[in-house]
């Protein structure tokens, strides 16, 4: 199935794990223009040896095979499928959504839903947490802004890392990026973006954070003591805290804040799944996609009530 850049789409949906390819069956089963961005087979289902606590399913299936029987589901009630890592979702003067890829692709929405699982990951440097909010950093969109025309440091190497240095471009030009030791592993063209706004790149490993009332170095696993005036965190995907952050969602212990039906604080975007802090169960996940997915049918088909028997 084609996916088309140029679609204004019912929902969009950020993650392809239970609670996202929940949601994407119920909203192609009522017909909306539905489009999940993710990949299944890097969710934590696909990891699971077998399945043996969801209603229905005996112990001989296996994280895979459940997946794969959602992802002919989706099929069958023509949801498309992109596989492909969200790096950004922003709201547009229309009030509807935009949803960046790693391959710097946007696709616009009228809603969202993000089932991303957790919030910010950790890169577990000594002092990284007492430093946090001290010269130590998660999110580009809220805290850039304190560093005009200051000299940056983003700690990270995939795609979300390289989007995160893009966005620190509207506050300051001297960015370094730090691997912490291993390969990068980020897209052609984000890498192209990167050479082109002339962000440097790094192998160094950073092991402290050293400072009292802030950071005011940081030191490698060689010894070298490296000066930057603030420092992002950016490890592993764009995750669920840092949309909510973008978009201005509540959040209350690392995750998003929502109610009942998945709603968020801002119209037009629910969440569900482990992002919400919801037990990270498949039942629970794949029930918070559901409920999600039902408040979206009403809002947008206009009705108080909507059921979903066959």
């Amino acid at each position: 199935m084609t996916v088309d850049t140029k679609t204004l789409y019912d929902v969009i949906i950020a993650g392809a794990g239970p609670a996202g390819m929940q949601a994407a069956i119920y909203l192609g089963r009522a017909n909306l223009k539905t489009m999940i961005i993710g990949y299944p087979n890097k969710s934590q289902l696909y990891k699971a040896h077998v399945v043996g606590n969801y209603y229905g399913v005996l112990t001989t299936i296996t994280g895979p095979q459940l997946i794969e029987n959602g992802l002919k589901a989706i099929k069958e009630y023509e949801v498309e499928l992109l596989e492909a890592e969200v790096v950004n979702i922003s709201q547009t003067e229309k009030k509807t959504f935009k949803v960046k890829t790693h391959e710097l692709k946007e696709y616009e929405g009228k809603t969202v839903i993000i089932a991303t699982g957790r919030a910010y990951k950790m890169a577990n440097i000594k002092n990284e947490e007492p430093l946090t909010g001290k010269g130590v950093h998660y999110c580009v969109p809220c805290d850039g802004y304190f560093y005009k025309n200051k000299k940056i440091a983003v700690i990270g190497r995939q795609n979300f890392a390289a989007e995160e240095a893009l966005s620190m471009l509207s506050y300051t030009k001297d960015i370094t990026i730090f691997s912490q030791g291993k390969e990068y592993e980020i897209a052609p063209n984000l890498l192209e973006s990167l050479k082109k706004n002339n962000i440097k790149m790094e192998k160094h490993k950073v092991v402290e954070f050293v400072g009292d009332k802030k950071a005011d170095y940081m030191l490698t696993d060689k010894g070298e003591k490296l000066k930057y005036d603030g420092v992002f965190i950016a490890i592993g995907t764009a995750g669920a805290a840092a949309f909510a952050n973008t978009l201005g969602l509540e959040i209350k212990n690392n995750a998003i804040v929502v109610n009942r039906e998945g709603k968020t604080n801002l119209e037009g975007v629910w969440a569900a799944g482990d992002c919400t802090g919801a037990e990270p169960q498949l039942a629970v996940s794949a029930g918070e996609g559901c409920a999600a997915a039902m408040s979206i049918i009403k809002t947008l088909l206009g009705k108080s009530a909507y059921i979903d028997y066959s």
